[in-house]
């Protein structure tokens, strides 16, 4: 019974700790984000891809206001936005501009 317990023991913290290790909920920092965007903003996604630019730039900028305020949980949804829509801008940046060399 004792062994019993003990594999039950060992399965159940494997298990918690899997479940934890997921980069689902991964934390953006503002300096990250403002790297990515000035890589597109340096790569020209304010012409080949403006959509996404602007709304990354509005993201950031939000971001950086709620960081201000101290409102962590507002900031971290924001940058992961900004992160997201600035890695499309970069991306869309680099591919049209691929075109473009053709």
């Amino acid at each position: 019974m004792r062994t019993f317990a003990t594999v039950w023991v060992l399965v159940a913290v494997l298990g918690i700790s899997a479940c934890s290790a997921t980069d689902k909920g991964k934390a953006v920092s503002l300096d990250e984000t403002r790297a990515l965007f000035d890589s597109a903003k340096y790569s020209g996604a304010s012409i080949r891809s403006p959509y996404e630019f602007h709304a990354a730039e509005i993201y950031l900028n939000q971001a950086a206001e709620e960081l201000e305020k101290g409102n962590q949980i507002a900031a971290q949804a924001y940058l992961a936005k900004a992160n997201e829509y600035a890695a499309v801008a970069y991306e869309n940046a680099k591919r049209f501009r691929k075109i473009e060399l053709q």
